[in-house]
């Protein structure tokens, strides 16, 4: 990025000087002063990046991964996890809903914290 801003003072002095040179054209703004002005533009941006950056990587890090992930180290808990939830709802679910064979598919999207607890449950599709 600090390579981009540079270029682009560069290029505008190519501009500024190209035009001093033409007969009928009589530049406004000095170089000098376009390329302080461009350094301290460039000294706030790169503050900017450096704050954004800097929060981006104080942000939690999240992934989602399906039931069938990609690495082994998710793969096993995972679906431990999802054998464990489907246990736990046939055994939960209503006898009556049974006898009336009522019967669906139920797509969940579960926010696991580091720890194991859940933080946040969310129904997309039933």
């Amino acid at each position: 990025m600090k390579l981009f801003l540079r270029c682009i003072v560069v290029y505008l002095l190519i501009v500024i000087f190209s035009l001093s040179y033409a007969e009928d054209v009589k530049p406004t703004i000095r170089a000098q002063d376009l390329v302080k002005k461009s350094l301290e533009d460039i000294t706030r941006l790169e503050a900017m990046i450096a704050e954004d950056q800097a929060l981006y990587e104080v942000r939690p890090k999240r992934r989602f991964l399906g039931m069938r992930p990609k690495e082994d180290r998710f793969g096993n808990y995972l679906s431990d996890w999802n054998k464990k939830i489907e246990h736990i709802g046939n055994l939960n679910y209503p006898e009556e809903a049974k006898k009336q064979k009522l019967y669906g598919k139920l797509l969940m999207a579960v926010s696991i914290r580091a720890d194991g607890s859940i933080e946040k449950v969310e129904i997309l599709k039933s």
